[in-house]
């Protein structure tokens, strides 16, 4: 057939990615100094149905040995249903503006509220919770937002990071 007539040509080409023309710059995360999205937001109170007081935050491992920050708070269903906090509301970090990645910490930091998001709490019951999130970078502040879509409750707190020896 036509086919048969065709005789392929191997055409070998190499390129450098960062050198092809046309390429948007390589993106630089600026770092802020000073966040606002949750300066006007308090740190603790009425979420929706529930009770949420954002304790506290300290930096640790990763279960990739990569530096994260654990936000611990308690959280109160005062729901007529038992839920988790998984369910109940939303929650994020963020630095620079951009949300960061939820992860574990390391065997070396584990404790028992890190997994607990996930645990069904009966109605009236309080339980400490703590999340954990893989770092930008080592230098912009750190905004936690916690909220309940439903009603537009939201709560929030900033941290520095602040590095011991």
């Amino acid at each position: 057939g036509a086919d048969d007539d065709f005789d392929a040509q191997r055409l070998e080409v190499e390129f450098e990615p960062l050198e092809l023309p046309g390429r948007p710059p390589l993106w630089e995360e600026e770092i802020l100094s000073n966040p606002d999205w949750v300066e006007a937001l308090p740190g603790y109170g009425t979420v929706g149905d529930y009770y949420v007081n954002i304790d506290y935050a300290e930096l640790i491992e990763d279960y990739e040995y990569e530096d994260a920050i654990r936000v611990v708070l308690e959280f109160t269903n005062n729901s007529s249903e038992e839920i988790s906090l998984s369910w109940a509301l939303s929650y994020n970090a963020y630095q620079n503006g951009i949300e960061m990645e939820l992860t574990y910490p390391n065997a070396d930091w584990e404790t028992e509220v890190d997994y607990m998001q996930d645990e069904y709490v009966r109605p009236g019951e309080t339980i400490t919770v703590a999340l954990c999130y893989a770092l930008r970078n080592q230098q912009s502040p750190v905004e936690f937002e916690i909220l309940d879509y439903w009603s537009g409750d939201a709560l929030g707190v900033e941290y520095e990071l602040v590095w011991g020896d």
